[in-house]
């Protein structure tokens, strides 16, 4: 097999998908972990609070659970669909295939744009 013939197969682009899907479960396990760490870390409570704190605080924008896993998967979805679309071009799939895949790339942009500003 060439590096032609391997570079132009979709069986590439299945490989690139499941490394991908590799990366998010480690993203996902990643930020448990590191929450799960910071909940070690907690400083304890001041005995008299400081001026700063008297004032009204800051929402805490760290995500946690279900919401950090939400927030991996709409980071990596509109690349998975981008190499869906990749794929079915390259494996000769009929025509309706590839914009419905670039469509849903874009959705999902749309969505991770809208879950970032947010918050």
């Amino acid at each position: 097999m060439t590096a032609a013939t391997l570079l132009s197969s979709p069986h590439l682009i299945d490989l690139v998908l499941v490394f991908t899907v590799l990366e998010a479960a480690g993203l996902i396990w990643w930020r448990r972990s590191a929450r799960i760490l910071w909940r070690r870390r907690a400083r304890p409570e001041p005995a008299v609070p400081n001026r700063a704190e008297t004032t009204r605080a800051l929402p805490d924008r760290r995500r946690t659970g279900a919401q950090a896993a939400a927030d991996v998967l709409l980071l990596l979805l509109p690349g998975v669909f981008l190499m869906l679309a990749l794929r079915a071009a390259l494996a000769g799939a009929a025509w309706p295939w590839v914009p419905a895949a670039l469509a849903g790339s874009l959705v999902a942009h749309i969505m991770d744009m809208r879950n970032r500003w947010k918050g």
